[in-house]
């Protein structure tokens, strides 16, 4: 069946999560949350806070959230309408249907049907399809052979608008399946289309061997380079990891686990001998993740790009990694060298080199250390003091155990500060102001939104040039204020199938202000987006004025960058 979005908010409206999760998990109030040791992984400090107001959860240790509906299925395995139908019987609502016509193309079995019958299109139209040979070409010049593209079951796009849709749209039936599958796209005139066209193709497929979803490459330099299947309920970006089925059987036997971030890294690393590698598919590593890697192996070496992207990218794992230090896991971190990755730099070294890379990877102890202190001087007091109080918060995240105490004593010996010094408060229990501290403009642009919805109807939205991942959930998270004026976290949380973005508004909703009145919010979020504004004007004006100097502009350009000489000289 598929209910009413309308019902799920008034469910939602109804449930009161603290006693819900007081049901399973014992909670104790402290402050304005309550608290208790996670139910989901093993901790002896609480860090699982609730939020009343919010009517949303959130674990500071393994980052899992959501809301009333989304702890019945994490905890009791439930799928989304067996949570519902629990719910509604808890708060006596009788669930309504619409479109009960529409009841199969919802079906999880038929979508990996369709899922199935894609792949085997899209695998012979890489044999058959006339434009095919510049797909063949391209992975010829990626050194891959017949027979790993096979092992990997890649395929072809065909160019056309609808291929796909021609070849397994026979009914509207099997058309609604398709978009729901995520391989056809409806747009606002009604048109309905393939998703992916001129692409080599890589299915996605789970544990079990199942195709959930598809990456699609370009063979020249259009953009997007890589477009991956959507959300669908079959298909998570976070919990899925590309390569896990291909390399089941070496994995066993395997010292440790690669981490990498693309198909072709994994494809090409398993055609040079190392069947060990695994992509999080471009997405940020999430607890899902490392929950999955972990049962594959305690040893794993996260290998990333040495740019700036690599860096960021790797910090992300890191921070998720903290909880699950329990002494049992070696997780390290390998840099490569600047514009290599994985696929391309064995392909120049060969298995033995790159192997060797991996032996010498970097503990994560000695990059969590010298990832903070690398703008500090050690050599002074407030060097090495302030390098415990930024430690602080990350140590919090280590289960107490012989890592803890190893990782402070190693601390103790480069800073003389003993353990006896080290504060043990809980990160549910971190005041706003440690929390506040550090947040970049744009993140406290979200946190002021998500304590005070109300602002997105009252300040006019800033539309920020998307050139980062928060800049762009500002954007969304602005839109879905506007639209939906949700009463609290918990039903604003589930307007995200995005698991990483759900994750990152999760974990912003439990930062709050050290001021709580809304009009000193209101003033200070007008003044984050003047800021923002005004950054980004003087960005356009640096590219205006560094492309005039080697090229000559354009008519637009040229006024574009009159208007913004003028304002800078009035400024």
């Amino acid at each position: 069946m598929k209910i009413p979005q309308s019902f799920i908010d008034q469910l939602l409206q109804r449930t009161d999560i603290i006693d819900l999760i007081s049901t399973y998990v014992p909670l104790k109030q402290k402050g304005n949350n309550y608290l208790a040791c996670c139910p989901f992984h093993g901790e002896k400090t609480p860090s699982f806070s609730v939020s009343p107001t919010k009517q949303f959860y959130y674990c500071f240790g393994c980052g899992v959230n959501g809301n009333a509906i989304g702890f019945l299925m994490a905890h009791e395995h439930l799928e989304f309408l067996e949570a519902v139908q629990e719910l509604s019987k808890r708060c006596g609502l009788e669930i309504p249907t619409e479109n009960a016509g529409a009841a199969p193309s919802q079906n999880t079995p038929l979508l990996y049907e369709y899922l199935s019958s894609a792949q085997h299109f899209f695998q012979q139209q890489l044999k058959q399809h006339p434009k095919a040979s510049q797909a063949i070409e391209y992975l010829k010049k990626r050194g891959l052979s017949g027979e790993t593209a096979k092992i990997f079951s890649l395929g072809f796009s065909p160019p056309e608008w609808d291929g796909l849709y021609n070849a397994l749209g026979k009914t509207a039936a099997d058309r609604t399946a398709l978009q729901n599958a995520g391989l056809l796209i409806k747009n606002e005139q009604g048109r309905v289309y393939d998703r992916f066209r001129g692409r080599i193709i890589f299915p996605i497929r789970d544990h079990r061997g199942r195709v959930i979803g598809f990456g699609g490459r370009v063979m020249d330099n259009e953009e997007p380079k890589y477009l991956n299947s959507p959300e669908t309920p079959v298909f998570q970006k976070g919990q899925a990891l590309y390569g896990l089925y291909e390399n089941k059987s070496y994995l066993p036997n395997a010292s440790y686990v690669l981490i990498v971030e693309g198909y072709m890294d994994v494809i090409g690393l398993f055609q040079h001998g190392i069947r060990y590698a695994l992509a999080t598919l471009g997405t940020a590593t999430t607890p899902h993740h490392l929950r999955i890697l972990l049962r594959q192996s305690h040893h794993l070496i996260f290998c990333f790009d040495g740019d700036r992207a690599g860096q960021e990218a790797a910090w992300r794992a890191l921070k998720v990694s903290l909880p699950y230090l329990d002494g049992s896991s070696d997780i390290r971190f390998l840099f490569l060298p600047e514009d290599e990755d994985p696929d391309s730099l064995i392909q120049k070294e060969g298995q033995a080199a790159f192997e060797q890379r991996c032996q010498n990877s970097q503990p994560l102890s000695n990059y969590l250390i010298e990832h903070i202190a690398q703008h500090l001087n050690l050599s002074t007091l407030e060097g090495k003091a302030k390098l415990m109080a930024e430690l602080q918060p990350y140590l919090t995240l280590i289960p107490e155990g012989p890592y803890l105490s190893l990782l402070k004593a190693e601390l103790e010996k480069r800073t003389g500060i003993s353990e006896a010094h080290h504060s043990r408060r809980t990160p549910a229990e971190t005041t706003p102001q440690s929390l506040w501290t550090g947040l970049s403009l744009e993140e406290q642009a979200l946190v002021h939104l998500l304590h005070y919805p109300a602002l997105a109807l009252e300040i006019p939205h800033p539309r920020l040039t998307e050139s980062s991942q928060n800049a762009r959930l500002l954007n969304q998270l602005y839109t879905v204020l506007q639209t939906t004026k949700p009463a609290h976290a918990g039903l604003l949380l589930q307007q995200w199938s995005d698991a990483d973005s759900q994750q990152q508004l999760a974990y912003f909703s439990t930062i709050e202000h050290p001021t709580h009145q809304e009009g000193n919010v209101a003033l200070e979020l007008t003044g984050i987006f003047k800021t923002l504004h005004e950054r980004e004007q003087l960005s356009i004006l640096d590219l205006l004025l560094e492309k005039a100097v080697h090229t000559e502009l354009t008519v637009e350009e040229k006024q574009q960058l009159n208007q913004l000489l003028q304002k800078n000289r009035k400024s």
